[in-house]
């Protein structure tokens, strides 16, 4: 829509009269709607003593509480028991894959004590 037919739009809607055609910014104001309704919904995470499940689907996974030379005292790592991407994103999970060298790497995550999901991890 141009300038000029946004414009006459605009207009005939100030009048109260409906044109029926959507303009870009209200397109982009219901899709940031959509988006905000999606973040809502965001993957639900639940630990358990042998590993994590988010939304249903369980992911084989173990935990490790030590001294790290490059994080905090008290930070928690998860590691994945299987190979592959499945740590959730939220977690900020690591994995050094290369299949161009065969080297392939199961996921890791650093659970820092300021992390949101530290407290219910601890008590796992």
């Amino acid at each position: 829509m141009t300038w000029h037919q946004e414009s006459k739009r605009h207009s005939l809607a100030s009048q109260g009269i409906k044109t029926g055609v959507k303009s870009q910014r209200e397109t982009n104001a219901s899709l940031l709607s959509f988006i905000k309704k999606e973040d809502i919904n965001k993957d639900k995470i639940k630990f358990n003593k042998h590993g994590l499940k988010i939304n249903g689907k369980y992911i084989r996974a173990w935990y490790s509480e030590g001294k790290l030379i490059d994080a905090p005292e008290g930070t928690i790592t998860i590691y994945a028991k299987d190979y592959g991407n499945q740590l959730p994103k939220e977690l900020k999970p690591l994995n050094y894959t290369d299949s161009q060298t065969d080297y392939f790497d199961k996921d890791k995550a650093r659970i820092r004590p300021d992390n949101k999901y530290y407290k219910e991890i601890k008590r796992k």
